[in-house]
């Protein structure tokens, strides 16, 4: 069977295809995004809400609830919210990745962290926290300042290889204001070395 006959029949599986076909769009694409039907999205979860927990695999590489796809196709929280449901809220970790390498708005960040708070905490496979990717994707002030209130030790957080948030933040070039904003909140950090002995400064 060829990847894209296993692709196909992945999607057999799903008992009904409205949210699949509305959510199935290239989010690379800005004029595909803006294809996306919200007030649908919207319609047909509070018609079937079963739908919003079921897995799709909308490429052939992956397979995700309707949330994460969501957010990778920055829909408004209006949709996020409506996208939801307790299946879709256990992968709340990588939504917060998403939302921060797809640029969502502050509200759509808010709203994940009111519905997992537990969520900030969680690392990635590099021992990333959500501080660390925010540095990482060079996220507003706004979001940063939001995630430090949630988790104000998460400045002292750090990485498989002992990166704290400031290395990170340092290392990408985030804005001044970002910078002075961590080290507002741990001025400590600037003397953090990781494991191959850098210190923020080094690695800016």
């Amino acid at each position: 069977m060829t990847d894209n006959n296993k692709h196909v029949a992945k999607r057999r599986k799903v008992e009904n295809y409205e949210l699949y076909d509305l959510l199935n769009l290239n989010e690379r694409n800005e004029e595909d995004r803006k294809k996306l039907d919200n007030d649908a999205v919207i319609r047909v979860v509070q018609q079937k809400p079963k739908l919003a927990a079921q897995e799709y695999s909308f490429s052939l590489y992956d397979s995700c609830v309707p949330l994460i796809k969501a957010i990778m196709l920055r829909a408004p929280v209006e949709v996020i919210d409506a996208l939801c449901c307790p299946e879709a809220l256990s992968w709340t970790t990588r939504a917060l990745h998403e939302a921060l390498k797809h640029s969502a708005s502050y509200d759509v960040i808010a709203l994940l962290l009111e519905k997992q708070p537990n969520a900030i905490k969680e690392k990635d496979s590099r021992d990333f926290t959500i501080l660390h990717v925010a540095c990482y994707d060079r996220a507003p002030l706004e979001i940063v300042s939001l995630l430090l209130d949630r988790w104000p030790e998460a400045t002292k957080e750090k990485t498989w290889i002992d990166d704290t948030p400031l290395h990170v933040a340092c290392h990408v070039g985030v804005s001044v204001e970002v910078v002075s904003l961590l080290l507002d909140r741990y001025p400590e950090a600037t003397k953090e070395k990781n494991r191959r002995g850098d210190t923020p400064l080094h690695v800016a």
